[in-house]
């Protein structure tokens, strides 16, 4: 028997064959992949695209008031620079970092009773 008659060349032929067709699997399955990734990239994108829309639009408000706040103080005369200025120092050190930022500590969570355990009459 020579070697194409179903001996060493068949098995050699059978392992070309099926390692390009698990190649071929791997790609194919890795293309997939990419197109997940993707998908949820783009995804992820927008979400965060309109975070920062709603982000810059409160921003936008906050400065408002802010503005229309500190105009109505000066007009009245009920504004003193100074102690405004200390009043943001103050606020500022309160979260134990002066960077000009105002960052309040989160509201302590309401205490809960644990239950009472339930104690079952005795039947006499």
């Amino acid at each position: 028997m020579g070697l194409w008659e179903g001996g060493l060349m068949s098995a050699f032929w059978k392992y070309l064959v099926d390692n390009e067709v698990m190649q071929r699997a791997d790609i194919e399955g890795l293309r997939s992949s990419v197109r997940v990734s993707s998908r949820h990239a783009r995804r992820r994108s927008a979400e965060l695209r309109d975070r920062v829309e709603e982000l810059e639009t409160e921003l936008g408000e906050i400065r408002l008031f802010s503005r229309a706040l500190l105009s109505l103080l000066q007009e009245t005369g009920a504004l003193d620079p100074t102690r405004l200025r200390a009043k943001l120092l103050e606020l500022d050190a309160a979260d134990g970092t002066i960077d000009g930022r105002y960052e309040p500590e989160p509201e302590p969570e309401p205490e809960t009773k644990p239950a009472a355990p339930i104690r079952r009459r005795k039947d006499r």
